[in-house]
């Protein structure tokens, strides 16, 4: 029968100072280490592992940093994962590695997160928009602190932090640049939950907006629209825009040709800038009169086929004859063979007001607006199918998946229709017979509230 340790009390752990390693008793295996007779003391637990079957010594403190008390409280912890067939000092070792991890700060999480955020596809200056707003409102505030410590309370008083807006005001973030805060809530979202992949916050999602409703104030979204030209000014503008280019050809201009072509191709496409900027011969298809261009260049990141005007082909045909050698892409800057930037076709339009007196101000984007309200204003085509033709979702998915597949033709319908409204010639030459012709044959891309308007058309040019 083994030896059984006598159970020692606090006082004589205190007095003593014969050097060595004394039991302590209750509970067993405890141990006092003891040096310079009596001048150091620490504590030991004395086992034999479940898992290598070997002895071992476990320090648990010094003392008096750690007394009797706390030293059989520790053993006994250790004596309940020994009965669970657990090592203690290899539990300690993962719980020490556990913690160093939880143990980094939130700025330090938010450049690993970055790094797996930030999609290499993005542009320069929407991966900088990333980092910038992180910098400016995010790392000033909680950026030292530890990411397990940081709640909804502090991701709730950086979106509300007091800003100083345009006109010199004192305003909270979250109400003077609502765009721009929620934004941000939506990246801190994004961050935190890399951190709860990783680990290291084991809470719900701080910058949820759950969490974070019942603290922010409501505000109301305010939809800027981008200055555009007039639809009826559009077919003008596309013949100056026509005969620039032309000129263009000449040299009579500082701007590169591409970016005439590229504008142009805009307009009939009304697709975004990056878009057009980014599109790659690879991506047209002649025959088909198609042009898929590839989720990653998307704002929602979806691939989108756009229907081809006549107008369009014969643009990209012209094009081709002139294509870079060095480049894949369609319009390229012909002095580096790289992607323009964003200001290139920005510099068109501005050249463009200032060379003809233009009363409106515009800028490339807003061409889609152009487009938006001239189907909206001149056309019978219904709603959804211009929202589709810019790529736009109508908010119902299951909509959106049945309707993805057979809106191609009708969509062809509204771009030939545009492109030819650019270049004034829907109506030329034709009877009033042809016209109706022409619209009875589109009667398929109607809405029924816009049928309605369609009979009354018909009955009064009978």
């Amino acid at each position: 029968m083994p030896l059984v340790a006598k159970t020692r009390t606090s006082k004589w752990v205190e007095n003593l100072s014969i050097d060595g390693e004394h039991a302590v008793g209750n509970p067993s295996g405890l141990y006092i280490l003891v040096k310079n007779t009596g001048k150091r003391k620490s504590w030991i637990h004395r086992f034999v592992s479940p898992v290598t079957k070997q002895r071992r010594k476990m320090g648990l403190g010094s003392y008096p940093n750690t007394n009797l008390a706390d030293a059989r409280d520790l053993t006994s912890k250790n004596l309940a994962l020994i009965k669970t067939g657990l090592d203690p000092m290899v539990e300690r070792k993962q719980r020490a590695k556990v913690n160093k991890v939880k143990a980094q700060t939130f700025e330090q999480i938010l450049s690993k997160a970055l790094t797996n955020l930030i999609d290499p596809s993005w542009n320069a200056k929407h991966s900088s928009q990333w980092k910038s707003g992180f910098d400016r409102y995010v790392i000033p505030k909680i950026g030292s602190s530890l990411i397990q410590t940081i709640t909804h309370i502090d991701i709730s008083e950086v979106l509300q932090q007091e800003i100083i807006s345009k006109n010199n005001k004192k305003q909270s973030l979250w109400e003077g640049v609502s765009v721009t805060a929620e934004r941000l809530r939506g990246r801190l979202e994004r961050v935190f939950d890399y951190a709860i992949s990783l680990g290291v916050y084991e809470k719900e999602n701080p910058a949820s907006k759950k969490l974070l409703k019942p603290l922010l104030k409501r505000t109301t979204k305010i939809v800027k629209r981008m200055p555009c030209v007039p639809w009826s000014e559009i077919p003008n503008y596309s013949r100056l825009l026509y005969q620039s280019a032309e000129m263009q050809g000449k040299n009579s201009s500082k701007l590169p040709l591409n970016s005439y072509m590229a504008l142009f191709f805009l307009v009939l496409t009304a697709v975004r800038s990056g878009s057009v900027r980014q599109a790659k011969w690879v991506e047209i298809d002649f025959n088909n009169k198609t042009w898929e261009i590839p989720a990653e260049h998307e704002k929602n990141r979806k691939f989108f086929k756009v229907p081809l005007s006549t107008q369009a082909v014969d643009l990209l045909k012209r094009q081709k004859t002139n294509r870079l050698a060095s480049s894949d892409l369609i319009f390229p800057n012909p002095s580096t063979g790289k992607m323009f930037s964003d200001m290139a076709l920005t510099e068109v339009t501005r050249g463009f007001k200032k060379r003809f007196n233009l009363t409106y101000d515009h800028v490339p984007h807003g061409f889609r607006s152009s487009f938006s309200d001239y189907v909206a204003e001149k056309t019978m085509f219904a709603d959804e199918l211009k929202e589709a033709c810019l790529g736009h979702e109508t908010g119902n998915k299951i909509k959106d998946a049945y309707q993805r597949g057979d809106l191609l033709n009708k969509r062809r319908a509204i771009m030939q229709n545009w492109a030819d409204y650019c270049f004034n010639t829907m109506t030329k030459g034709k009877t009033s017979g042809s016209i109706k012709a022409d619209i009875k044959r589109s009667i398929d891309n109607l809405s029924t509230e816009k049928l309605k308007q369609l009979e009354q058309i018909l009955e009064t040019t009978k």
